[in-house]
């Protein structure tokens, strides 16, 4: 399962936060996140950024794994398939 995670710390753009799209290893649900992000300092996130083509519906493609401070993260919630949002 995908979810959107807030981080608390700076962009590359110089935004005060940023969002990353990524799947944590043996959470299906927010509640194996909540035990996770409890028991652990840093996590493995497979991180996906959304492609999206003109006038296509868009898809996901996996980055390399990102290891994230669980200090730093301020929201998740399970991540919508954006290509079904209209924008």
């Amino acid at each position: 399962m995908k979810f959107l995670i807030t981080m608390n710390m700076p962009s590359n753009k110089g935004n005060m936060v940023h969002q990353i799209i990524g799947e944590i290893n043996k959470c299906n649900c927010l509640a194996d996140v909540y035990r996770k992000l409890n028991e652990q300092c840093f996590i493995w996130v497979e991180e996906y950024y959304f492609i999206r083509n003109k006038d296509e519906p868009g898809e996901y493609v996996k980055q390399i794994p990102i290891l994230i401070n669980t200090e730093h993260i301020g929201k998740v919630k399970e991540a919508r398939e954006i290509k079904d949002l209209n924008y």
